[in-house]
């Protein structure tokens, strides 16, 4: 057993998420972040001939406007795949998950080999409270047609992190990681599956590697000074929280003051 960081219950050594308070152990990442910051990657990517005013509004915040956009486009253009993959993530920011799933449902209509819709429509199955099971078939179909994706491997072992196979979960971000050493986000989410496996030294390792990468990762950090405080490495815990609050990261004030009465220091 140990006791929650936050509200200080008694909990299980393996509890990812605090039966008492609600507030998850460790890890701060929230894993629909992933598919967010995926998809701004790939707005770019899109023909600007094609959808630049509708990139454009999303760029700037007017999703409204953007759905209109590329919703004009489509109406002159029923098979324009970068209007549908444009409006499906403006539909995402919007929080539409059902209008984006079936956004990327069209992409895939008109292209059926379209490695990244599948990726991208798995990702909304799994991670947003969709059909889990068509997601997990989505995201093997991405791999299946394009099995040089790290982001697919990535974003299955995301999906099974939520199911809580943490087994699987690192078996895909071990692949993610082959075939991109340099995957930040993948060594820290390994980093968190080692510490839920009690694989304490791959994890922190893995932490390490990731703020080898970028400098300014602040939730390695965090997370690492969450094991810090478990071990009762207080001095490095204060550390840790302090370079992730300076990068932005929220320490919880449940977490801090406990922090202050187990180190018996303010700062």
């Amino acid at each position: 057993m140990k006791k929650c960081p936050i509200c200080a219950e008694e909990i299980q050594d393996e509890a990812i998420k605090c039966r008492f308070c609600g507030e998850h152990i460790g890890q701060s990442s929230d894993e629909n972040a992933a598919l967010s910051e995926f998809l701004k990657k790939e707005l770019t990517s899109l023909d600007k001939s094609i959808a630049n005013t509708g990139v454009f509004y999303t760029n700037k915040g007017m999703l409204d406007e953007a759905i209109g956009s590329f919703t004009s486009v489509i109406g002159t253009d029923p098979n324009n795949v970068n209007a549908y993959y444009g409006r499906g993530f403006a539909y995402y920011k919007k929080r539409s998950f059902d209008l984006a799933t079936a956004d990327y449902r069209k992409v895939i209509e008109i292209d059926p080999n379209c490695s990244k819709a599948y990726l991208i429509r798995g990702m909304l199955h799994t991670l947003h409270g969709g059909d889990f099971d068509q997601g997990m078939a989505d995201l093997n179909q991405a791999i299946k047609l394009n099995p040089n994706d790290a982001h697919a491997y990535y974003s299955r072992g995301l999906a099974y992190k939520k199911k809580g196979d943490f087994g699987q979960t690192i078996i895909d971000f071990n692949q993610a990681l082959e075939i991109d050493s340099n995957f930040v986000d993948a060594y820290y989410d390994r980093g968190g599956a080692h510490i839920n496996q009690k694989n304490y030294d791959q994890g922190i390792s893995d932490w390490n590697m990731a703020l080898e990468i970028d400098p300014n990762y602040g939730k390695a950090y965090h997370d690492r000074g969450v094991f810090y405080f478990f071990e009762e490495r207080y001095d490095e815990c204060w550390k840790d929280m302090h370079k992730a609050e300076a990068l932005g990261i929220k320490i919880k004030p449940e977490f801090l003051n406990n922090l202050k009465k187990k180190s018996r220091r303010e700062l």
